[in-house]
């Protein structure tokens, strides 16, 4: 069997060996040595590539994380520098990679290293861009002295209360029963918004494109399609009602030369309408496509109908999402601007945007 590519690529990690440069992805599960792994890597690059201290950028997830990093970044470089002076240390990994480089040399970095040490960039993701966007605010067009918003849930839930009283009440109430029976609701709305703010863009929203509220009558255009579909399902299924009652002694009779249909389809013809339920639970099953071929093509029929009208629904309930991410993203950065005040996600997402959308040398 030929190797996969992945699999050819993947290869045991040692921090001691790797070479310090381009990129690597590192898959490790709790408890593996992650956080030892990054320390020695930063001592590598102290050590055999002379970057200051102060230029290295650590980069995690919490707070714990940062702490447990520099306390093993401080223990390491204090450690190398003992062994770099002829001491023994505990560490054998710390040993050898001091007794590789020219002794000379490294006990110079180790000493500018610790007289850095209170100078290492070892911070999570938001603090890493709340300090850049801070130091580079006029270059990323930032307020001066902007207030941090730990939790957003409360304006959140302002504006989606203001979006469902302004536009979902005016919804024709049929129709707005249709629209909550398949799945469109308050808590949804407020769940899509706040994915997509964070990053998880909402597949049919259009930054180019306006959203804006349906009129009066575009409701009622829908109500009325969505009505002739009900009305056509109903025909057929009516149809479909009335074929299998006059057709009740061929349909005994087909059921009665396959022992599957005996025993699950038959007991349930004296009703029609139980009699085609049990056909459409079952209509995967080969007896059933085998027995009624000329039933599952008229619920086919049905399927399509259905299909037809949840399409139109679920076209209705993007638009209306697509509408709510535009008005409700509007209110809250309307009231974050008006009160200087900014969240975790515009952290990462202004920044992003300095650095990519803006293309901002600077």
């Amino acid at each position: 069997m030929p190797e996969n590519l992945f699999t050819r690529q993947f290869k045991d990690f040692d921090a001691n060996t790797v070479v310090l440069k381009g990129s690597n992805l590192i898959e490790a599960s709790a408890g593996t040595g992650k956080t030892y792994s990054i320390a020695i890597l930063v001592l590598r690059m102290v050590i055999e590539q002379k970057i200051p201290i102060q230029n290295i950028l650590m980069v995690t997830f919490t707070k714990a994380a940062v702490a447990e990093l520099e306390e093993r970044v401080r223990k390491f470089i204090r450690l190398a520098h003992k062994a770099a002076k002829g001491e023994e240390i505990s560490d054998l990994s710390i040993t050898d990679i001091v007794k590789k480089a020219d002794s000379n040399e490294v006990l110079k970095s180790l000493e500018r290293a610790i007289l850095f040490l209170d100078e290492t960039s070892i911070l999570t993701i938001h603090s890493f861009c709340q300090q850049t966007l801070n130091q580079f605010a006029f270059e990323t067009q930032q307020l001066f002295g902007v207030d941090l918003l730990p939790d957003a849930q409360n304006i959140m839930t302002d504006e989606v209360n203001k979006f469902w009283r302004k536009y979902i009440t005016n919804i024709p109430l049929d129709l707005l029963a249709l629209l909550i029976q398949n799945g469109f609701s308050r808590p949804k709305i407020s769940s899509i918004v706040k994915e997509h703010l964070s990053g998880k863009k909402y597949l049919f929203f259009d930054e180019e494109k306006s959203n804006s509220c349906l009129s009066e009558e575009q409701y009622q255009s829908y109500l009325e399609l969505i009505n002739q579909i009900k009305l056509k399902y109903q025909i057929t299924y009516d149809e479909l009602i009335v074929y299998v009652s006059n057709h009740i002694d061929e349909l005994k009779e087909a059921s009665e030369r396959n022992s599957f249909s005996k025993k699950n389809i038959l007991p349930f013809l004296d009703n029609p309408q139980n009699f085609i339920e049990q056909i459409i639970a079952k209509k995967s099953a080969a007896y059933i496509q085998k027995v009624y071929p000329d039933i599952l093509e008229k619920i086919e029929e049905l399927v399509s109908i259905e299909e037809e009208q949840k399409r139109i629904i679920s076209n209705l309930i993007n638009d209306l999402y697509c509408h709510a991410i535009q008005e409700i993203s509007n209110g809250i950065n309307f009231y974050k601007t008006r009160y200087n005040q900014i969240n975790y996600d515009d952290l990462i997402t202004k920044l992003h945007k300095a650095l990519h959308k803006e293309n901002n040398e600077k």
